[in-house]
């Protein structure tokens, strides 16, 4: 009996030292956790923050949408309105010329004054104004498609900055959304995008279009002009400055002036990458074609207007 008591003494002995070894653990290990949480806690701050997810990158170029127009039609104004709710309504414009009739869906502002913080969407020009900013050179100068231009270009420069200007027909259609169809240009950073890669005129033909410019630019030689139709056009920031230095210098139909001017200045140009053109009605323009055999010109010049509904 005495030894059975004292074996069950010394068991509850060793079972007593262990459930104390066990808490003397358990407190050591709570100790270093304290220890280790305090010293994370102190390190947090000089660690880089998670980052969070953020818009478009501020080094995304900056745009300008403008749609030209001179019929005061329905049909003008869903365009334009079509426009505004796929691209911002802050950031499209309707260039309007009013010189035959004026626009009454709403207000409007002048193209020959500087915009105001509350000014509307709508730029009106004439053929006067027009004429105004050619200073007398005007040789072959088509629709006043070149010195509307540059009145919105002088219109916002002081108030909207961008890094492109696209310039939009009217009549041509996007299927879709007009975000989805320019996006793919952004990847593209020419001073210039047409419609479809300009054309450089190496063999010299007098086509249409290619004699037809006047100024500084007649110097040119024919082999080293340029052209191509745009209906859908971008422009830079520094292509439009040196448009508006030209203006009074240079001057010419509108598918030979932007190309020839802005290939002999040593700027890029481009075509409308092919995603874009997917989304955008495509058939060639039957009208020209017939001109162009009234005329006796090449047909596979590539200068009929490509981007028509």
């Amino acid at each position: 009996m005495g030894l059975a008591r004292t074996c069950a003494g010394g068991k509850q002995g060793i079972v007593g030292w262990a459930l104390l070894l066990q808490a003397a653990a358990a407190a050591v290990t709570a100790l270093l956790l304290l220890y280790s949480c305090a010293g994370l806690w102190q390190m947090a701050p000089s660690q880089p923050a998670l980052s969070r997810p953020t818009g478009p990158s501020s080094d995304a170029p900056q745009l300008v949408y403008v749609v030209r127009g001179s019929n005061a039609s329905e049909g003008l104004l869903a365009a334009f309105q079509k426009l505004q709710r796929d691209l911002g309504a802050d950031r499209t414009f309707l260039l309007f010329d009013d010189t035959r009739g004026p626009w009454h869906f709403g207000r409007a502002v002048r193209a020959s004054r500087p915009r105001g913080p509350d000014a509307p969407s709508v730029v009106l020009f004439n053929e006067t104004e027009g004429v105004a900013t050619m200073r007398g050179v005007a040789e072959h100068m088509q629709y006043w498609d070149q010195p509307s231009l540059v009145l919105f270009y002088r219109h916002i420069r002081s108030t909207i900055p961008f890094d492109y200007i696209w310039r939009l027909e009217s009549d041509v259609h996007c299927h879709g959304d007009w975000t989805h169809c320019l996006a793919p240009a952004a990847a593209r950073p020419h001073d210039l995008m047409c419609a479809q890669q300009p054309v450089h005129n190496l063999r010299g033909e007098q086509t249409w279009q290619y004699p037809r410019l006047g100024g500084a630019l007649a110097a040119v030689p024919l082999q080293e002009r340029s052209g191509c139709f745009m209906p859908v056009m971008r422009l830079s920031r520094r292509a439009m400055q040196l448009v508006d230095q030209q203006m009074g210098v240079s001057s010419g139909y509108l598918e030979a002036f932007y190309p020839t001017l802005i290939d002999q200045a040593g700027m890029g140009m481009t075509g409308l990458p092919a995603a874009s053109v997917g989304h955008i009605d495509v058939r060639r323009n039957e009208s020209a074609e017939i001109m162009q055999r009234l005329l006796r010109v090449p047909l596979n010049n590539r200068l009929y207007h490509p981007l028509k509904v």
